[in-house]
């Protein structure tokens, strides 16, 4: 059996085990307004990105 290993993702520290386990508890209304939150904070974060290239 594998030990299982946390991953950190910058800039939150996100705990994916932890992620995998709240979405796995969740109804699919909850998963779809997690992920529109998650894709308008990276269209965000691509935006000021491109501002600051151009």
């Amino acid at each position: 059996m594998t030990a299982r290993r946390v991953v950190s993702v910058e800039p939150q520290k996100l705990d994916i085990i932890q992620l995998i386990e709240q979405l796995n508890n969740s109804d699919i209304e909850q998963i779809i307004d997690y992920t529109k939150k998650w894709i308008t904070k990276r269209d965000e974060f691509s935006n000021r990105k491109e501002e600051k290239d151009s």
